[in-house]
């Protein structure tokens, strides 16, 4: 611990060295840390800024060994800070000395006590076996504990430490097993068989075991057994080899995902151990392991700038509570729990609720003597929050209380109740101390409950309990929960109605109260139980007197706010013209339509975002619909227009609904605030919520003045829904709802997953998610910039519609040219870089084939039209010995390509060949979260929803996708519900003649069709004949245009034809 000598010593460097004014200053900022330090010993980041400032500052270097014996000392130090020091005392360290040697490796097992360390580890084993060569050589030193099988025991416990992590502990392993094999060569006869037997079942074990050097060990071992084995058992024994590994081969490409994301941090921990968490396959070991490294990690990226130290600091908390808790679940030993919380309390002394869970288990096995030590450090630490303190005084509390109230005395212990009533007195002046004082009064409740459940509890002891409650409303003046709490311990415990009455009275008259009904409804229900005719009515007449007071407060609260979101868009406005003029940075539109990748020759057009919007029009309502003029070239300044559907801002969230309520009920809750567009009730981890979204912005002032109304009898909270609602954008592509729920359930209760519809732009990457509180919203924005994946860093903020862009991309033909001519293996980054030259390239979108190579043309769209213009001066020239057409994009212009894999057979025909019809699909599913079930399955274009009904198509890339797609029917599952899976011409073929009329995207088939060769001719499978259809869990069964079943395709009848089939869509003949 920092004590005065070190600064003394600072003070005496500063006047013996000449300095710089920079050295100087550093100086006194040292000192200052050390002062801080000495009144905070345990805040982590003061000795990380120790560490920092010493390193930088070279007058300061003589500092830095004394910041790193700080540091080590008083809390658990991860790998970036251990590997220095070790690498500085590992050079200082004489092998040719005992105590030298002996107090090295202490030192290694001191920084692997801290953190897991593959890296610390590695240099553990080497430095052992550095000293075995001096300890085991024929003239070498005698060491007590480093004889050859000392040094064999620690270097085996390095490995068994090293092998949880199944990525690189074989790094470890290899050095042990290098080791071993130079030692086995300097053995002869039977020791040397035996240890050679030895060897043989560690190679067996290794290679039975999951990890990812797997076949480089399964050759170790090849290697091992052609030189030490006769050549007569090499066979045998590698075919037993091989099939013994197979386990852990699988066991390990089930992992191999998991274990490549880890790269992207504490998220992609969190996933991973969910999964390896799964009840019907965990193991116990290897869960601790990966917690032991999921927290190791953390720990390393705590000493980050910033939101990433602050989110680190908050998961490191996270898995150490996971792991304690894991622990106490699966393991059930004393002596492993006991050695985590001495380790977890190093790691995170600024977290309660591994303060309170020590101390539960401190009880838990009998160790009531340390528990009140475990207490005083905890609080000592001036590190708890609010929530901290409260978390560990309860967990003491109840541990006093349930030994006071043990006793079959009717006189408490006194010396006991007075040791439990002044550790809550002193619980309660630290709690309310701090910022975020304990709404809930936990800490209150159990106070005055010890005093309250003695057996023959005194006036003095009651009136004691009553003066807790009057210094909580004393603290806690506004909080109806605090007065209601007061009022009933007094007409309940003190059974003083007239003192009641008194507090419900100078309760009911504050203004400022958070929830004035309560108290209302509470003194009223008094009064009816112990008041008189007249003591009830003079009540009933002063709660209609406030009510009426309180309506007019809240009519001129929601005035101001309407005035205040009427004056908004206009003060928008007026930003946006500001923000239009030329500045030296531009600030990013958080909600920006992404550019689309792979849109050949699309319409560009505005979408509202709604998810209740109609559906755009198809290709066949876009032939008959009228065509519109083409946009001046120069066109006027149109003034901003409002945004079409604003959810965020329209709407509320409610949430501590009864399990019965309904869509009726919350109508009639808000029926006086305006008119409702749609009413969404979830049940989320057991919670009843839902969101209310009214047709204008206007009618949320009104809505929450039903905050703490009651809903069949149940209380309901009412908030804003903007509030706990997030934008998330920049993920990587590979993320789909279950990734994205993985990625932010860990900040809080997740309500809802809203995804945007890729029917026109295949290549929008955002979603928003929502949470049921808005600490939880604001607790995930740590997430915000957190990199995923290499040179990828998540956007995340606070869905704020006021800054939505109208998502319409007019005039962006102008800014972007068509270019054809491409040979197939040019790479986007090679026309960035030849357009580049013209100007400066926004996007670069390449239209490719199934085989990843480029189809021969493309788009490039420039940041302004000037760009573009310039690149029309590259129409013709040569790019990679090919002759460049270079043409402005015209989205107008229809495209008459045949789509990739095409039949032949002309558009209409090709598009319900590529086709598939998804049936029974869940109410309320997201048209994105099919597109991400069936991406899984085959090339995917789109997925459009069948407005009204229950039905989706899926426009596949080629015929064969659709194939695959149907193939693969069972596996079409959304919402836990399996969906039925039609060919898309069998499908229309059922319709009635009147569905020739319809104006859907895939117009139906035109009756008569002429026989064509190939797919199209008569009875070929999807044309004209014998119709696919699968149902999710069926049989695969073919069908007449008719309707008529062929039976089952399950017989040897049917074998060809389906061999034939696959055969099809993988391309033969």
């Amino acid at each position: 611990m920092a004590d005065v000598d070190n600064v003394e010593a600072t003070d005496a460097m500063a006047e013996d060295t000449q300095m710089s004014a920079g050295d100087a200053e550093a100086f006194v900022a040292l000192s200052n840390l050390l002062d801080s330090i000495t009144a905070s010993p345990l805040n982590r980041s003061l000795h990380i800024a120790h560490l920092a400032l010493c390193k930088a500052t070279p007058a300061l270097a003589a500092q830095l060994a004394t910041a790193q014996d700080m540091y080590t000392s008083l809390l658990a130090v991860p790998e970036n800070v251990w590997l220095p020091i070790l690498e500085e005392k590992t050079a200082e360290t004489s092998i040719a000395e005992p105590e030298s040697v002996g107090a090295m490796h202490d030192l290694f097992v001191k920084a692997e006590a801290d953190y897991f360390s593959v890296e610390i580890l590695k240099r553990h084993a080497t430095f052992l076996t550095t000293v075995s060569e001096v300890t085991l050589s024929e003239d070498g030193i005698s060491m007590d504990g480093y004889a050859e099988e000392g040094i064999r025991d620690k270097l085996q416990e390095i490995v068994n430490r090293g092998e949880g992590d199944l990525s690189r502990g074989s790094e470890v392993w290899d050095l042990w097993m290098q080791w071993e094999l130079s030692r086995l060569e300097k053995l002869e006869g039977a020791a040397r068989k035996e240890q050679v037997d030895t060897l043989h079942q560690t190679f067996l074990e290794r290679i039975r075991s999951p990890h990812a050097a797997n076949d480089s060990t399964f050759e170790a071992y090849s290697n091992f057994v052609s030189t030490h084995l006769p050549p007569s058992v090499y066979e045998e024994s590698m075919v037993t080899a091989s099939s013994a590994r197979q386990p852990a081969l699988r066991q390990w490409a089930l992992r191999a995902d998991h274990e490549a994301s880890l790269v992207n941090g504490p998220p992609a921990f969190d996933a991973y151990l969910r999964w390896e968490k799964h009840p019907k396959k965990v193991v116990t070991e290897r869960v601790r392991c990966l917690y032991e490294r999921a927290i190791a990690d953390a720990a390393n990226r705590r000493s980050a700038d910033g939101q990433e130290g602050v989110a680190a600091t908050k998961w490191e908390g996270l898995f150490w509570v996971g792991l304690i808790s894991f622990i106490i679940e699966h393991a059930g030993d004393e002596q492993l729990e006991m050695s985590i919380f001495s380790r977890a309390i190093r790691s995170v002394p600024e977290n309660g609720e591994v303060w309170a869970a020590y101390i539960r288990a401190l009880e838990r096995h009998g160790h009531l003597e340390q528990i009140p030590d475990v207490y005083t450090g905890a609080m000592a630490t001036n590190l708890l929050s609010a929530a901290d303190v409260v978390e560990a005084a309860l967990a003491y509390g109840a541990q006093l209380k349930r030994l006071l109230m043990a006793s079959d005395t009717p006189e408490p212990d006194e010396e006991l109740f007075e040791t439990l009533a002044n550790m809550l007195k002193s619980a309660v002046e630290k709690d309310r101390a701090l910022d975020g004082a304990d709404p809930r009064l936990r800490l209150e409740k159990f106070w005055s409950s010890i005093y309250v459940d003695l057996q023959e509890p005194s006036e003095e002891i009651m009136e004691t309990a009553r003066k807790v409650w009057g210094s909580a409303v004393k603290q806690y003046a506004n909080s109806y929960l605090a007065w209601s709490l007061y009022a009933q311990f007094i007409w309940q415990d003190l059974r003083d109605p007239e003192r009641a009455r008194r507090i419900y009275k100078e309760a009911a008259a504050r203004n400022q109260l958070d929830w004035p009904e309560a108290i209302f409804d509470a003194w009223i229900d008094f009064e009816h139980r112990f008041g008189t005719v007249e003591e009830v009515e003079a009540a009933v007449i002063r709660v209609k007197q406030l009510s009426e007071k309180l309506a007019v407060k809240r009519q001129q609260e929601a005035a101001a706010y309407q005035l205040q979101t009427a004056q908004a868009p206009a003060e928008q406005e007026a930003l946006q013209r500001v923000e239009d003029l030329p500045q030296s940075a531009v600030p990013m539109e958080m909600d920006a339509t992404l550019p689309a990748e792979g849109e050949v020759n699309r319409k560009r057009k505005a979408e509202d975002e709604g998810e209740g919007s109609a559906p755009k029009k198809m290709r066949g309502e876009e032939q008959a619909a009228t065509q519109q003029p083409a946009a001046p070239a120069s066109p006027a300044p149109v003034a901003p227009q409002a945004l079409k559907r604003d959810r965020e801002n329209s709407s509320v969230f409610v949430s501590g609904l009864p399990q019965e309520a309904t869509e009726e009920d919350l109508q009639q809750l808000f029926r006086d605030c305006g008119e409702t567009r749609e009413v969404k009730l979830s049940q989320v981890s057991g919670n009843y919520v839902a969101t209310v979204e009214f047709m204008t912005k206007d009618s949320v002032p009104a809505a929450l003045t039903k905050d703490k109304k009651r809903v069949n009898g149940e209380e309901v909270a009412v908030n804003l829904a903007w509030k706990s609602t997030l934008f998330v954008t920049n993920f990587p592509e590979k993320y789909d709802d279950g990734a994205i729920r993985e990625l932010f359930s860990p900040f809080g209760t997740i309500f809802d997953v809203r995804w945007p519809s890729k029917r026109i732009n295949t290549t929008r990457r955002f979603c928003y998610v929502q949470y049921i509180s808005p600490d939880s919203a604001n607790d995930a924005l740590s997430l915000n910039a957190e990199e995923l994946e290499p040179e990828r860093r998540i956007s995340v903020h606070i869905s704020d519609p006021g800054r939505k862009k109208q998502r319409t991309d007019a005039g962006a033909d102008k800014r972007e040219v068509y270019v054809a001519g491409l040979a197939r293996g040019v790479k986007k980054e090679e026309l960035e870089k030849l357009f580049g030259a013209k100007g400066t390239v926004k996007d670069v979108r390449l239209a490719l084939g199934p085989d990843g190579l480029c189809k021969g043309f493309g788009f490039v769209e420039f940041q302004d039209e000037a760009g573009a213009e310039a690149a029309l001066s590259l129409n013709n020239a040569e790019f990679k010995k090919r002759r460049l057409a270079v043409t402005l994009a015209d989205a107008r212009a229809p495209t008459k390509r045949e789509a990739p894999g095409g039949t032949g057979q002309g558009h209409q025909a090709d598009l319900r060949n590529r086709s598939v019809r998804l049936r029974k699909i869940p109410p309320g599913t997201q048209e994105a979260i099919i597109q991400q079930t069936v991406e899984k399955l085959a090339g995917v274009r789109k997925v459009v929803m069948k407005t009204g009904t229950d039905e989706a198509i899926v426009e596949c890339e080629t015929v064969a996708d659709a194939g695959k797609l149907l193939l693969a029917a069972d596996r079409v599952v959304v919402n836990g519900h399996a969906l039925e899976v039609l060919e898309e011409a069998a499908a229309q073929s059922r319709r009635p003649a009147a569905a020739s009329t319809s104006t859907a995207m895939f117009a139906p088939r035109r009756t008569g069709p002429k026989p064509k060769a190939g797919l199209g001719h008569k009875g070929a499978i999807g044309r004209g004949g014998a119709r696919l259809s699968f149902a999710a869990g069926q049989t695969m069964s073919t069908s007449t245009t008719n309707g008529n079943s062929t039976g089952a395709v399950n017989g040897t009848d049917s074998a060809k034809g389906q061999d034939e089939f696959r055969k099809m869509l993988g391309g033969g003949k």
